[in-house]
């Protein structure tokens, strides 16, 4: 039998050094914002898969919504989250200007996000499309526009919303996704 699966609030209060980072952007962070992509979806699925996760494995997303802001108003709280935490890298998007980037970067043409739920909705997979943060009361704050069942059910599963099957399938083998939780099911172009 199964064992029933952990809450993703349950792994979130017993990954200590995941809520730390949690208190630094809430306290350090731009307004609102929440701590996204790797460093939840990895410590869920290590959790998930019986390993204590020991810390990120890369950068720390941190995602906020704000009207645009120059671009050294921007770094400005990724500077703050060195500052508190300088043995984190910190990634701090504005997901107001995140359109601007995808022109530049990818010569992609994509509307602006009017708040931080319809930036994740774009996100290449649904797992990585949560993000948390505390609050000021410490309670967990948590936004999945997808929902938890791929995160939570181990599933890998590819959202066309914004990038091609070739951008999934690249990040799958960059990753190391299914080398590192063997039991991960892969749903999306093969």
């Amino acid at each position: 039998m199964t064992p029933p699966l952990a809450p993703l609030p349950q792994i979130l209060h017993d990954t200590p050094w995941l809520l730390a980072l949690l208190a630094t952007v809430r306290d350090h962070g731009p307004a609102g914002a929440f701590v996204a992509a790797g460093a939840v979806r990895d410590t869920v699925w290590d959790a998930l898969s019986g390993r204590a996760p020991e810390g990120p494995y890369g950068d720390v997303d941190v995602v906020y919504w704000a009207p645009p802001e120059l671009e050294h108003d921007a770094r400005a709280h990724e500077a703050r989250l060195r500052a508190a935490a300088p043995h984190v890298t910190w990634e701090v998007t504005n997901q107001a200007t995140v359109h601007e980037w995808h022109e530049r970067a990818q010569g992609l043409r994509v509307a602006p996000h009017r708040t931080v739920a319809e930036g994740l909705a774009t996100w290449p997979e649904n797992a990585t499309a949560v993000a948390v943060r505390l609050t000021t009361h410490g309670e967990l704050e948590v936004m999945a526009p997808f929902g938890l069942d791929d995160l939570l059910a181990l599933r890998l599963r590819y959202n066309p919303a914004l990038v091609g099957p070739d951008v999934f399938r690249r990040r799958v083998a960059a990753k190391r996704w299914l080398q590192r939780w063997p039991s991960l099911q892969l749903i999306g172009p093969a």
